[in-house]
């Protein structure tokens, strides 16, 4: 509204300035050339002088004037189109993120319902997994030997033949260390030590499965002896030997230990052998790993002794301790107190079990 208004106002000082110089020129059309009629007309003339220069200033504004509203006019009409394209582009702007968003949507859906298959698959997978598995273990069971004992039985000549086989442990298939030549053969090792390159200070999880290599040091693992002496009635022989070359052994009539959720207690009686009864004292007892305190003393014996076993407060065996490369005396070591009355570090060691024979 405003820029027609100026507008006017500029027509209408336009026609005024017009009608006054008009004026001014009838003025000096009608001079009186007398002196005193020429004084007054000169002051008259420069009267007007003044005032011509002062309308053209006048008029100089108000061109300049009209100059300024055309420009903002178009300003503002530039204003007003960019505006409008601002407008337009915001409005491209939102229906974008408005599809978007519907995308984002069909996405999150389509994401459940493909969830949910592979659950489905899984589900169906994990199925199929068990059932063969069981199959497989129903085949193992009927073809594969459960002990080195069923072996020797099984195939005679391989007594004397000291070595690894197969076995099917009652939970997986196994491959274990066979001693076919000790009185008479047929020991399924569960514990086997000839040097230190094996680790033993490990967690629970790693005596639970089992690790090594059967061949030279090996822990046949907690869930596979569970499962060996659950079913039938084993007997237990340790070997050792010493740095000098020295060997003892122990035997142990029973032998059984608990699952897991028994911490693997111990089961132990009736020894004979000449290494001493160092693992009588046992009986009853939990197994402790470093990460697993199931012993009686106020702090971890598996710690304490570097090693896991079914530990007292703390122990008189100690099997899978530290292996040392010579005889030192330290608790931590792999040790059989009774044997010598000394924590006296040992060379080798085996633990095995073979069915129980008639008493």
């Amino acid at each position: 509204m405003m820029f027609p208004l100026i507008v006017v106002y500029i027509v209408c000082l336009n026609e005024i300035l017009a009608n006054q110089s008009l004026t001014d020129k009838t003025l000096m059309d009608n001079s009186i050339p007398d002196t005193t009629s020429g004084r007054v007309s000169n002051i008259l003339l420069g009267i007007l002088n003044q005032e011509s220069l002062v309308r053209f200033s006048m008029v100089q504004k108000i061109q300049n004037l009209e100059k300024d509203v055309i420009d903002n006019k178009n300003s503002t009409r530039y204003t007003e189109k960019r505006l409008n394209d601002v407008l337009k582009e915001l409005q491209t702007s939102e229906e974008w993120h408005q599809q978007i968003r519907r995308e984002n949507l069909k996405l999150q859906e389509d994401l459940h319902t493909l969830n949910e298959t592979l659950d489905n698959i899984r589900e169906n997978v994990n199925q199929s997994i068990s059932q063969l598995s069981d199959g497989i273990s129903r085949v193992d069971s009927k073809v594969l030997p459960r002990y080195c004992y069923d072996i020797l039985k099984k195939y005679p000549n391989v007594k004397g033949k000291d070595g690894v086989y197969t076995i099917f442990t009652g939970l997986s298939v196994a491959s274990v260390y066979c001693d076919m030549t000790t009185d008479g053969g047929g020991w399924t090792v569960l514990q086997k030590r000839t040097d230190g390159s094996t680790d033993f200070y490990r967690i629970w999880d790693e005596y639970k499965y089992g690790f090594g290599d059967p061949k030279e040091n090996y822990w046949i693992g907690n869930d596979a002896i569970h499962a060996l002496t659950k079913d039938q009635d084993q007997e237990l022989r340790v070997d050792l030997q010493r740095f000098n070359g020295d060997t003892a052994y122990a035997e142990y009539f029973t032998f059984y230990i608990g699952n897991e959720a028994d911490k693997y207690q111990l089961t132990v009686s009736g020894y004979t052998g000449n290494a001493g009864d160092s693992l009588g004292p046992h009986n009853g007892m939990r197994f402790s790993t470093k990460d697993q305190d199931n012993d009686k003393a106020s702090y971890n014996c598996a710690i304490n002794r570097h090693g896991a076993w079914w530990y007292s407060a703390c122990t008189n065996s100690n099997l899978n301790g530290k292996y040392a490369l010579s005889a030192v005396t330290s608790y931590k070591s792999p040790f059989w107190y009774r044997w010598t009355n000394e924590y006296r570090a040992l060379q080798r060691t085996v633990m095995m079990i073979r069915h129980k024979r008639p008493s």
